[in-house]
């Protein structure tokens, strides 16, 4: 299984890779795929600094912030 933390984060070959737990073959090759093709791996790091900034504190406050005052 994949770990449901991760595919919060983890947009499958847009900003990662995701693979099963304790498949090591599959880990393997998304290494491998990552180290081959480097326009997928640098499309990939863009796409992950985009999808890092939503989780940027600034930004968890604002959303955290929103949710508070629609309950108070």
């Amino acid at each position: 299984t994949i770990d449901r933390g991760h595919r919060t984060v983890i947009d499958h070959e847009e900003n990662g890779i995701l693979v099963p737990q304790n498949d090591p073959i599959a880990l393997s090759n998304a290494i491998y795929k990552m180290y081959e093709d480097q326009e997928f791996r640098l499309r990939m790091s863009v796409e992950a600094v985009k999808k890092a900034a939503k989780f940027e504190i600034k930004n968890s406050l604002k959303a955290m912030s929103k949710i508070y005052n629609k309950f108070l």
